[in-house]
């Protein structure tokens, strides 16, 4: 499961707008049309031959693991002890010490693992079924199994109606599929599912019954206690997390021994992805780029050595090559790319990483750890493999044959004036006699010739979005009142809570409306006090944009967990991020926002470049002073939001 579950609401425009794979979001520049690839000179059918499977007649149970990487597991090196019970189950097998995730959401893990379908840029635009759309366009695992007449299930206690799972899952030819149903009596936790103990005790079940029908079987699971909010039967914080996902694997792991599982069964856990969750200094210190593809993985069984380590570049499309290869009899397709997981065979020496959520384009990383981004001159085999990829995918979703011809659409970018720098009028500057978010602040900004404006969006009791500082109400004349933004209707709150410079409270649509047109940039940071709703007044921000026509215009940010990951996640709009630690401005590469709000002191010589080469653009903050501005300057500073626009203009005018 990705981490859009944790909002709260069934929401359409969750499902239309955010989490598909869309083109626009995925270009490397906002302001022009570019050409998906250059032509390969080889064809994706030349990185495959065919090979004499090993013909082994062995059960497989594969653990979709959710949400974890190498940096919680002492014994895949990492740098926290989170998983001993894990580390135990590993020690009896294999450890892959770089195992990398080809991707950065649970969907392309499956994609990957079960299709062996590499996460790339993918070329449905406006989709809302792009997982389900991979299904089988070659075979996949579940087909490959069915052909040798092994039963294959998989088993999720959460819903798969999300992202379209269950069709993806159907369309791979699974022969049964459970899901919530099977677990509707069930205390539930997490997204309304039981937890993994559950999932793992109808495992058990499950292939008990097909032992005792002598029936050879393949069988994937997703767990579900490790996603974020924490909800578990020990707890909600990261400790209970831990404690019970840990035991509850390796309980798991036991009921399998004593099931005979591993006499003639192979055990695969893998975890989808890294986690959802900022890389710390430590972490990158210690693995520097490769840090957000680090994710565990071991495998158990006949022929597999105890208390064993692989240090090989591994992927979750080894992994499915590597079953092929293990189980297939006669001649088996297989990539000539692929890393072994079983006999330790290496056929290549790096991996290709695909994150639509944070560096949006290729990450190469190497046998020693090192990762950058693809560089296609210097890469060129990896570029011509990536090309001939996409090609490959072009003719399976689109039906395009000659697809160097094939354009992204660019984004709308209306007539944005171009300036250096762009200066921004700070809400809380001297308009309007101090009173920030006032329309008499705003009047004043364009009267300065500033060329944006950054301001502040509240929820009113009834559910309005206004443009207000939250939660106190001390810039109207109900400052000295204990009630907050929340506690007012809009009509009171306009009727009885004036500004004290006079003038009523906008609501967000009015304000853009009277707006529109007079400034480049507007940025509208949510102001989020009730988390339960936080998501609806983020989408109904949105879409009060979109309405008006502004999404080019307007950039939205919020400090709120679920706001900022709505904004940074939707398809539709311009996303923005208020960078307030050193060490978050360090890996802004792990965040898909476009614009980065950073204090001025956090700027150094190489920072604003550094942003520049990865698509990013910093708005620096806040620069009120010719030698502020000076500096500034000197460190490339194209956007500067400030207090004193007609100082600022002035500067920029004799540069």
């Amino acid at each position: 499961m990705s981490l859009i579950n944790f909002l709260k609401y069934d929401n359409k425009d969750l499902v239309e707008n955010i989490l598909t794979l869309n083109i626009t979001a995925l270009r490397d520049s906002i302001f022009s049309q570019w050409f998906l690839f250059t032509q390969s000179p080889n064809k994706y059918e030349d990185y495959f031959k065919n090979v004499a499977g090993k013909a082994k007649k062995l059960n497989v149970v594969l653990v979709f693991a959710e949400s974890f990487s190498t940096v919680d597991s002492k014994r895949s090196w990492g740098l926290f002890d989170n998983f001993p019970l894990f580390d135990k189950i590993q020690s009896n097998g294999t450890t892959f010490t770089n195992f990398m995730a080809n991707g950065c959401t649970s969907e392309t893990a499956h994609i990957a693992l079960l299709q062996w379908i590499e996460p790339r840029e993918n070329p449905l635009m406006n989709s809302t079924q792009a997982y389900d759309k991979y299904a089988n366009i070659t075979d996949s695992l579940p087909t490959f199994f069915n052909k040798l007449k092994y039963q294959t299930t998989f088993i999720s206690s959460v819903s798969l109606d999300f992202l379209h799972e269950n069709d993806f899952l159907s369309g791979m030819n699974f022969k049964t599929i459970i899901w919530e149903n099977a677990f509707k009596n069930k205390k539930k936790y997490v997204f309304d599912a039981a937890p993994d103990q559950d999932l793992y005790n109808k495992t058990i079940e499950t292939i008990k019954t097909y032992k005792a029908n002598k029936t050879p079987y393949f069988v994937a699971l997703q767990t579900i206690s490790s996603h974020k909010p924490y909800n578990t039967p020990y707890g909600t914080n990261e400790e209970d997390m831990f404690s019970y996902t840990d035991k509850s694997i390796y309980a798991f792991y036991q009921k399998l021994k004593q099931a005979d599982f591993f006499k003639d069964g192979i055990l695969v856990i893998v975890w989808d992805h890294r986690k959802m969750e900022s890389i710390s200094k430590e972490e990158f210190d210690k693995w520097w780029m490769s840090s957000h593809s680090r994710a565990l993985a071991t495998v158990i069984g006949p022929g597999i050595k105890w208390d064993t380590y692989n240090k090989n570049i591994t992927q979750h499309t080894d992994i499915f090559n590597s079953i092929k290869y293990l189980i297939g009899s006669g001649q088996i397709n297989l990539s000539t790319l692929y890393n072994n997981i079983f006999n330790g065979q290496a056929n290549r020496e790096r991996g290709v990483r695909y994150c639509r959520f944070a560096e949006k384009t290729y990450a190469v990383i190497k046998q020693n750890g090192t990762a950058y981004r693809l560089n296609t001159d210097k890469d060129k085999p990896i570029n011509n493999y990536i090309n001939a990829y996409k090609t490959f995918e072009a003719e399976k979703l689109l039906g395009v044959t000659n697809f160097t011809e094939y354009h992204a659409p660019a984004l709308n970018t209306g007539s944005i004036v171009k300036k250096d720098p762009i200066l921004i009028a700070h809400a809380w500057g001297p308009y309007g006699s101090g009173i920030q978010n006032s329309p008499k602040m705003f009047t004043r900004a364009a009267l300065d010739g500033a060329d944006g404006v950054e301001f502040d969006v509240s929820y009113t009791k009834d559910n309005k979005n206004v443009v207000i500082h939250w939660p106190s109400l001390n810039t109207t004349i109900c400052a000295k009142s204990n009630k907050q933004i929340k506690d007012y209707s809009l009509k009171d709150l306009q009727n009885k809570c004036t500004f004290k410079d006079g003038s009523k409270i906008n609501t967000l649509e009015n304000f853009l409306t009277k707006n529109k047109g007079i400034f480049d940039y507007y940025f509208l940071e949510l102001k989020i006090y009730d988390e339960t709703k936080a998501e609806k007044q983020t989408l109904e921000a949105i879409n009060t944009v979109i309405k008006l026509g502004m999404e080019d215009k307007v950039i939205f940010t919020s400090y709120d967990r679920i706001a900022n990951y709505i904004i940074g996640s939707h398809k539709k709009i311009r996303a923005g991020r208020d960078s307030y630690s050193t060490w978050e401005v360090n890996l802004i590469y792990d965040f898909p926002h476009e614009f980065y709000l950073l204090d001025q002191s956090f700027v150094g010589p190489n920072t604003i470049q550094t942003a520049e080469s990865m698509n990013k653009k910093f708005v620096v903050y806040t620069v009120n002073t010719k030698e502020e501005y000076a500096s500034m300057r000197k460190f490339g500073a194209k956007f500067i939001m400030t207090d004193n626009i007609p100082l600022l203009r002035a500067l920029r005018a004799n540069e």
